[in-house]
């Protein structure tokens, strides 16, 4: 594990993660004369990470295509959204959202979670949610995830976030469809010291004690080419949270920047 660099702010805490993908991203475009650099973010969620991305893939003035993709529409919308918000309409033409699941990725999906309300067939959640035309044309899926696709395959918390903890299989469909020369660059994030002093559910207790960072590390080791990791750490200052939520107000964090090439 690379040494901590201890950071406070927001931005700061990710500048080493968007200078990697950019660099990335730039390599690529690059050596090869395609039309634009193909990146995956995997389990995209509600994160507010993309929108500093597409910005800073702007300004290098690198042309790309972005597939966000999620099993959840409800976490893919508030994703989306999060960058809808911030970038400009050209920039989110460049956007495509689909459904999938990380562990099969050439699965289509027929029914998704709507996390406390059941199942929700796919035909109706695609009449629901508008965002996810981009991903999909006449009820088929668009994105079909094949062999070597990307050129980056990125995501934040993509692996542990796996409610099973069973990340193998969503390693494996990461590696398939990343192209030869192309970068893995993910962020795991785990709690190095815990606050005692709130509120926190046994369960939820439990989860910030397990480390996931060195086994996904070395399962990535055993499949792609090491490139490095980087690291920094903060003190969490998230204000009032759910004692059934695995992080809480004043935890110590480690974000771990994941790099590998194929």
């Amino acid at each position: 594990m690379a040494n901590d660099i201890f950071v406070s702010d927001y931005y700061t805490r990710h500048e080493m993660h968007l200078n990697a993908i950019v660099q990335a991203a730039r390599e690529v475009y690059n050596a090869d004369s395609q039309a634009s650099v193909r990146i995956l973010d995997l389990a995209t969620g509600p994160n507010e990470f993309n929108p500093f991305m597409i910005q800073r893939l702007s300004s290098a003035s690198l042309d790309y295509e972005l597939v966000l993709s999620d099993i959840s529409p409800v976490h893919l919308e508030a994703g989306y959204e999060n960058i809808k918000e911030e970038v400009t309409s050209e920039e989110l033409s460049k956007v495509k959202c689909v459904l999938a699941d990380s562990r099969d990725l050439r699965r289509p999906l027929l029914s998704v979670p709507m996390w406390g309300k059941g199942e929700g067939d796919i035909e109706e959640v695609l009449k629901t949610f508008d965002f996810l035309a981009s991903g999909y044309e006449k009820g088929r899926r668009v994105e079909n995830f094949e062999d070597e696709s990307f050129d980056l395959v990125i995501g934040c918390v993509p692996y542990s976030s796996i409610n099973t903890g069973s990340y193998g299989n969503a390693i494996d469909e990461s590696v398939r469809v990343l192209r030869k020369g192309g970068y893995h660059i993910v962020v795991e994030t785990e709690v190095i010291q815990i606050n005692e002093g709130v509120e926190r559910d046994s369960d939820a207790l439990a989860r910030a004690k397990i480390r996931y960072v060195e086994d996904i590390a070395k399962k990535l080791d055993g499949l792609l080419v090491p490139v490095t990791i980087l690291s920094t750490k903060y003190d969490l200052r998230g204000g009032d949270r759910n004692p059934e939520q695995t992080l809480q107000d004043g935890d110590v964090i480690r974000d771990s920047v994941i790099i590998h090439r194929k």
